[in-house]
């Protein structure tokens, strides 16, 4: 089928996820619209895709699942058999069920999921999984992906709905172990840390104050911080993501799905 547009609905925090959606959008070359979902105004707008616009759908993976605001992303998404590529980027240790479950949320939106992918991304907490990721081999093959889904697309006039492993209910459970990061004395008050907050869990009359259940250690509020305050310091979760490091030191590949034609 002929799509006119493309859409591109993100949730990235750290940006890698908003780099390897927009990879697959690069390759499969359609005029192309971006929704960046993380800011959590954003997420309060309305959008009906109808089915001659393509979408492509993409979230972080926070320990084997999507995270915690996934309903809220779908909240004001809505499409008519609107055929769509669902991706997940996770930092080289497992994705878990998040991109069934990715699919199945897109399903319940409306979209025809034709096609996926998991993407090896630098992980949010440790920087040294997955480093630099996605590179440039990545985006190459991202590129590739995305022209495939394109030749799907024009080829064919009713591509099937792809089929992944891992339904409902989910084995995993969601990522919830009231940490968050800390405010440090090199704190300026500049209010970085709590306007970029895609969940708004930080307090911006008290900076030093965050919402343990609102929180997703996502480390915007780490990476955003120019002085550097904002850290991790609970010795059980670096203890726990140092051996996530030694047993995931292979690079992790690509993996991508499509449909049977």
């Amino acid at each position: 089928m002929r799509c006119e547009k493309l859409n591109v609905l993100f949730f990235s925090p750290n940006g890698t996820t908003k780099k390897s959606a927009c990879g697959v959008a690069d390759g499969m070359g359609l005029p192309s619209v971006e929704f960046d979902l993380t800011p959590f105004e954003a997420r309060w707008n309305y959008m009906t895709l109808p089915e001659t616009e393509a979408a492509i759908i993409a979230m972080p993976v926070y320990g084997g699942r999507l995270p915690g605001i996934c309903r809220e992303f779908f909240r004001g998404v809505k499409a008519q058999g609107s055929p769509a590529v669902v991706l997940v980027t996770y930092g080289n240790n497992t994705y878990g069920e998040a991109l069934a479950e990715l699919k199945n949320r897109a399903v319940e939106a409306g979209f025809r999921v034709i096609a996926a992918a998991a993407v090896p991304a630098e992980h949010c907490m440790n920087q040294v999984m997955a480093k630099g990721r996605p590179d440039q081999e990545d985006m190459e093959h991202l590129a590739a992906f995305g022209s495939r889904v394109r030749q799907l697309l024009d080829g064919h006039a009713d591509i099937p709905e792809i089929s992944l492993n891992g339904e409902y209910p989910y084995n995993y459970k969601i990522y919830d172990s009231r940490v968050v990061p800390v405010t440090g004395t090199g704190c300026i008050k500049c209010g970085k840390c709590a306007e970029n907050c895609p969940v708004c869990a930080i307090n911006p009359h008290k900076l030093e104050e965050t919402d343990v259940i609102r929180c997703l250690l996502c480390m915007r509020c780490v990476n955003q911080c120019p002085t550097k305050a904002r850290t991790l310091r609970d010795e059980k979760t670096l203890a726990h993501l140092e051996l996530l490091q030694r047993m995931n030191s292979t690079k992790k590949e690509q993996s991508f799905f499509f449909g049977e034609v």
